[in-house]
């Protein structure tokens, strides 16, 4: 009976452990979406660039916004702009090898950039029937090895 309720209250314990821990990663994965809010909304804006659709979203360990814009410009010019934007503000570019999972899931993003724990990405999107031709994700992730 002793080993029946010993373990109930294991269980029990373990339970609330790793509740109270699932909700202190939500609350993280919450304050970097707020984050990347702020940096997106404070990043310039290639010229002609349209903002035509957006998604964000967030869940434990992970907050990611993806804009994607309307734009006559060539791939080398915006590619150019936001090179120059980002690495004179502290970004690097993050090599393929190095990468996030996010940013070598499902596309191919052509250049993407760290700064600490953050990543922006940005893609051509060529014909996508979507009406964008560029996208820009902005990421927090925590690495694989931290979830």
């Amino acid at each position: 009976m002793r080993i029946i309720r010993t373990s109930k209250l294991t269980v029990l314990v373990s339970l609330a452990a790793t509740l109270a821990l699932i909700s202190c990663q939500d609350a993280e994965s919450e304050r970097r979406m707020k984050v990347l809010r702020q940096l997106a909304s404070s990043m310039p804006r290639y010229s002609d660039f349209r903002q035509v659709t957006s998604f964000d979203n967030y869940k434990t360990g992970q907050a990611i916004i993806l804009l994607g814009y309307s734009s006559q410009a060539a791939w080398d010019d915006v590619k150019g702009f936001y090179s120059q934007t980002l690495l004179t503000k502290g970004w690097s570019v993050v090599p393929d090898e190095e990468r996030y999972a996010i940013f070598f899931k499902e596309e191919e993003f052509e250049v993407v950039f760290r700064n600490g724990e953050y990543q922006i990405g940005i893609k051509l999107a060529r014909e996508n029937g979507r009406g964008y031709k560029f996208l820009i994700t902005y990421c927090w992730e925590r690495p694989l090895f931290f979830r």
